[in-house]
């Protein structure tokens, strides 16, 4: 048995007011006009006696009342707890201090355990490369550890959702992540091959390409992908046709793909047409088609680009050299042509960067001065404090107290 908030324990102070209005209070007796007082004595009734006995009651249940809410405030539990835990993250026990630290700690009774293994699909929770350092922790309350150590990355990446207050008992040690260097693929075209390379370490992750003449036995070079553009427009949006066309060609060769271009009027476009991407440079309303589609819509937008929807986006202004060169047409493109799925996960998961302690983890002392109900709390509590109020009301009214 423990108490969250001990500091409520003063409340237990809250005992001398019954005891005051005890003792300060004073019944009125039944007034009995009498001739003489001759023949009265003092004397110590059976009824006199009742009353100080239902007094007394009285004041025990204002003293027991204030007893169970004090104990309710101060977060009262009865611990159920499930020992001692070491929490290891995947890759972690391959460091040298991670393993001393383990082995003493195993010595004085903790349980090893891997996270991707505990909190898995069965727990409601996802492994490995989902991981999610904030589900971890509101998953590690719910089991009420006596303790638990855990030995993390704490990669950027897995920090998502809602941020977690860490419990008193839960200690969170970071593992220095190191420099890693990331190779996403390679392509050949025409008579040389592009290298897609990075290097990613706990601040940084950035990506390069490099053209070399061949490959060799460590890079192994596929044929480029291709992606078919159909650019429809009207014959007043001729000049955004051509610097879109522009853009595009622009990017081909470090690009990781091949782009053909066919160019249409609205009216020749059908919806049998298919192809990766539709340009729609034109003021009709474009049709639905099962092919990503860029339309060209003015709005007002601090993005050149932006999102509305699945598969769709939207071109927000009109197209000059100077708002192409301005906004970064080639390089916003380049980002939705490309993109390129199994890369992305690759890059993610070789993602070395970690989130400041600082930003990663609250202490629950913040949370202090709020009142949760614990798995332990003893709920009949309540029950009895609403039962001995009721009785307390009662006793009260009909003695006057």
């Amino acid at each position: 048995m423990s108490l969250a908030n001990s500091a409520y324990l003063w409340s237990l102070l809250g005992l001398l007011i019954p005891v005051a209005i005890h003792l300060l209070s004073r019944k009125e007796g039944k007034i009995i006009k009498l001739g003489s007082l001759r023949h009265v004595h003092e004397t110590s009734t059976q009824q006199f006696r009742g009353i100080r006995l239902n007094e007394i009651f009285l004041l025990v249940l204002r003293c027991t009342l204030i007893v169970i809410l004090s104990l309710v405030l101060s977060g009262l539990h009865f611990n159920h707890k499930k020992g001692k835990w070491i929490l290891v993250e995947t890759g972690t026990e391959k460091n040298k201090n991670v393993q001393a630290a383990v082995d003493s700690l195993e010595k004085q009774g903790y349980e090893q355990h891997k996270i991707a293994s505990v909190f898995s699909s069965a727990a409601g929770m996802p492994a490995a490369d989902e991981l999610n350092y904030w589900s971890v922790i509101q998953e590690l309350k719910n089991l009420d550890l006596e303790e638990a150590v855990i030995f993390s990355w704490t990669k950027a990446e897995h920090f998502r959702g809602r941020r977690q207050p860490v419990p008193a008992n839960l200690k969170i040690i970071p593992v220095q992540t190191a420099e890693k260097k990331i190779v996403l693929g390679a392509v050949q075209k025409n008579d040389s091959v592009i290298v897609r390379t990075g290097m990613s370490n706990a601040l940084l992750t950035s990506f390069e390409n490099k053209i070399i003449q061949s490959a060799n036995d460590t890079i192994k070079a596929t044929p480029p992908r291709q992606i078919k553009i159909i650019l429809v427009s009207d014959p007043a949006r001729l000049h955004e046709k051509q610097i879109l066309a522009a853009a595009v060609r622009a990017i081909d060769p470090v690009a990781f793909s091949s782009f053909q271009i066919i160019e249409k009027k609205p009216a020749q476009f059908s919806l049998a047409d298919s192809a990766d991407w539709v340009f729609w440079m034109s003021e009709d309303k474009p049709p639905e088609t099962n092919s990503k589609i860029l339309q060209w819509a003015p709005e007002i937008s601090t993005d050149l680009i932006r999102q509305t929807g699945y598969k769709k986006w939207v071109l927000n202004r009109l197209l000059t050299e100077e708002n192409a060169l301005k906004n970064n047409l080639v390089l916003s493109l380049a980002s939705l042509l490309t993109y390129d799925s199994a890369w992305q996960k690759t890059a993610r998961l070789n993602d070395q960067r970690i989130l400041p302690e600082a930003m990663a983890w609250i202490s629950d002392k913040e949370g202090q001065g709020t009142f949760i109900l614990s798995p332990g709390f003893p709920v009949f509590l309540i029950i009895l404090f609403v039962l001995l109020f009721m009785i307390e009301r009662y006793l009260a009214f009909q003695r006057k107290q």
